[in-house]
């Protein structure tokens, strides 16, 4: 016994499915553009050495972005 489903909810299942993989296209292609540009070619590392209270030598390293958005 099969149970044939309407067409108005039909359509509905159609669109729905449309909208998932319209979703996922997006948001797989917004993350592959992330990636992609993220290159940090304005980010440097510096590295600052100091004494300490103790007067032994700290060297502590930093990476430093002057992007204004770094994913």
């Amino acid at each position: 016994m099969l149970l044939k489903m309407p067409k108005e909810l039909n359509m509905n299942n159609r669109s729905i499915r449309l909208i998932i993989i319209l979703v996922f296209i997006i948001g797989f292609s917004g993350t592959i553009f992330i990636m992609k540009n993220n290159d940090h070619i304005e980010c440097e590392t510096v590295v600052r050495k100091f004494k300490n209270y103790d007067g032994e030598t700290v060297t502590r390293t930093e990476h430093v972005c002057k992007e204004e958005y770094s994913f």
